[in-house]
C-alpha cells in the first residue's frame, strides 16, 4: 500500500489508554504566542543587521550575502540604501504578521505581506532597484515568516493525525470496525474532530481508503493522496515527507 506499519505499540495498549493518550497530544500543540515571540526576536534581529551594516560592521560573510565585493561602495549611497524606509516596513509586517499569528495558512496568504520576488528578475533591473539592499534583507527575512509558519502548521497537523490515529484504534477496539465518519469519535474518544491547521476546517477522512489527512501546503484536498509534489510518485512515509500533496495517516490495524 506504500504505507509502512504504525511507529508505536498500537495493539499492546487497551481502548481506554489510548483515548487517555490521544487526549494528551493536545498539550503539544504550538501557541499563537511563541510564533509572535519568534516574530520579536526576528525584528530584533533585522534592526541590528541593519544598524550595523548602516554602520559598516557588518561581517565579511553577511556583505557577501548582500552584494559582491567590487559593489559593497554603493551601500553608502542613499539611492541603494534607505535604512529609515527599511526599518518601517520591517516593523509593518511584523505587526501584519504577529495579528495573523493565530489564523491558518488559507487565512493569512492574501492579508500578510511577502517580500519575496520584489527584486526584478533582471540584474540590471535588480541593481538599479531603489533601496536594493533594504529590499534584499527584508526579502531573505520576511520569507522565512511563511517558511516558520507553513513548519508550525505541518508539524500540528501531524500530531492531530496522530492524535486521531489512537482515537480510531481505540473506536475499533470497542465496535470491532473503524468508523465511518470522524464525527462517531466525539465525544468519548475526542472532544471534536481536530481542525486542520492550513484551512482551518476539520481534518478529512476516507473510510474507504482507512486514512485521515490533512490538505497539507498546497492548501487543496487530494483526496488523501501521499504521492510527491514534484514527481507524482507515492512515498512510502507521507507522514514524514514534506512534499507529499496532503499529509496521510494510514489507519492499517
Amino acid at each position: 500500500s506504500g504505507f509502512p506499519p504504525p511507529p508505536f505499540p498500537l495493539l499492546s495498549l487497551s481502548s481506554s489508554r489510548l483515548i487517555t493518550h490521544a487526549s494528551a497530544l493536545s498539550s503539544y500543540e504550538s501557541e499563537p504566542e511563541s510564533f509572535r515571540n519568534a516574530i520579536r526576536n526576528q525584528y530584533a534581529a533585522t534592526c541590528d543587521l541593519i544598524d550595523r551594516l548602516t554602520r559598516g560592521n557588518l561581517k565579511e560573510s553577511e556583505m557577501d550575502f548582500l552584494t559582491p565585493r567590487s559593489m559593497r561602495f554603493l551601500v553608502r549611497l542613499p539611492y541603494f540604501f534607505q535604512p529609515d524606509r527599511t526599518r518601517q516596513l520591517l516593523a509593518e509586517t511584523c505587526r501584519t504578521w504577529m495579528r495573523n499569528a493565530d489564523r491558518t495558512v488559507a487565512d493569512i496568504a492574501p492579508d500578510c505581506p511577502s517580500y519575496t520576488g520584489s527584486l526584478p528578475d533582471s540584474p540590471i533591473r535588480a541593481f538599479l532597484t531603489p533601496n536594493r539592499f533594504g529590499k534584499t534583507i527584508l526579502e531573505s527575512h520576511f520569507s522565512s515568516f511563511s517558511h516558520l509558519k507553513r513548519w508550525r502548521c505541518d508539524a500540528d497537523a501531524r500530531l492531530r493525525g496522530c492524535q486521531l490515529l489512537l482515537a480510531m484504534k481505540a473506536y475499533k477496539q470497542d465496535h470491532g470496525s473503524l468508523p465511518e465518519t470522524l464525527d462517531a469519535l466525539v465525544p468519548h474518544y475526542v472532544k471534536q474532530v481536530p481542525f486542520d491547521p492550513f484551512d482551518g476546517k476539520p481534518m478529512r477522512y476516507s473510510a474507504e481508503k482507512k486514512v485521515t489527512y490533512s490538505i497539507g501546503e498546497n492548501l487543496k484536498d487530494d483526496g488523501g493522496s501521499n504521492a510527491d509534489i514534484n514527481t507524482g510518485r507515492a512515498t512510502a512515509y507521507p507522514y514524514a515527507h514534506w512534499n507529499c500533496l496532503d499529509i496521510v495517516f494510514k489507519a492499517d490495524f
